[in-house]
């Protein structure tokens, strides 16, 4: 019997991964309820995060390793990188790196194409933050995906669009476990940076055999998509049982 692959979803993109005994903390914004700005250029300027961390801190420094899809500020935030211990590996986007270790991070790992770690092969693939002008404002942001020694794979999308590149990357992959930022995150110019119903209906139609995760909901102040309206649509398509769209704290063993 294969071993199971731990999701708990913490707040936003937040996530703790346990995977073949390996703790990996994805994302982390650790901020209290409203103690940061606004995401910018948005209409509606609550402060952020919405809602508080459901856990511990202490919950979230006893773990092996990190990974950061991008560093825009609600994916590694202050205080993750004031309390996150210095010693660990950092896996992430090469161009992130340099600016990791001058924030004191000594095991920045940047994944250019994979990187080997404790039984397990992390691939990093490219993903659109949005579409347009849009996209050459939000900067670059990658996918990872997760192979267990086991050969299964849980493919963590990012921030991100459904389009061409995430369809490749689904049909490179062809992941048993997808996890989608939803929110259907928008700017007060352009198309959505992250997805919305539509893309992660999408996702479901390209991948039959994926189980769909979807988190980075309900915590910033521009992703109107909430969990309901998500849950209502994905029912009216007939969907809503091949996706799991967790509370924050919740515990997935899939």
């Amino acid at each position: 019997m294969k071993h199971s692959i731990r999701i708990q979803a913490i707040r936003h993109a937040t996530m703790l991964l346990t995977v073949e005994g390996k703790k990996i903390l994805v994302d982390p914004m650790l901020s209290p309820k409203e103690a940061m700005e606004p995401s910018p250029h948005t209409t509606n300027q609550v402060r952020i995060p919405l809602v508080e961390l459901p856990v511990g801190l202490e919950l979230l420094q006893n773990i092996d390793a990190i990974l950061l899809t991008h560093l825009h500020y609600d994916h590694f935030d202050q205080v993750a990188e004031k309390v996150l211990p210095k010693n660990l590996p950092v896996f992430c986007q090469p161009g992130d790196a340099q600016t990791l270790r001058k924030k004191g991070f000594t095991r920045t790992v940047p994944v250019a194409q994979s990187s080997q770690w404790e039984g397990l092969t992390l691939y990093r693939v490219d993903g659109n933050h949005g579409r347009g002008d849009v996209l050459k404002f939000m900067g670059d942001s990658s996918g990872f995906v997760i192979e267990t020694s086991e050969g299964r794979t849980l493919y963590i999308g990012g921030d991100c669009i459904y389009d061409e590149q995430f369809e490749q990357n689904l049909d490179r992959f062809t992941p048993e476990i997808v996890i989608l930022y939803g929110g259907e995150a928008k700017l007060n110019f352009g198309s959505n940076i992250t997805m919305g119903s539509e893309d992660i209906r999408n996702v479901c139609v390209r991948s039959p055999g994926a189980r769909a995760v979807v988190v980075h909901m309900e915590a910033l102040n521009h992703c109107g998509l909430t969990r309901a309206r998500l849950k209502g649509d994905l029912e009216e398509h007939g969907l809503l049982e091949r996706v799991t769209i967790p509370e924050d704290g919740e515990i997935i063993s899939l």
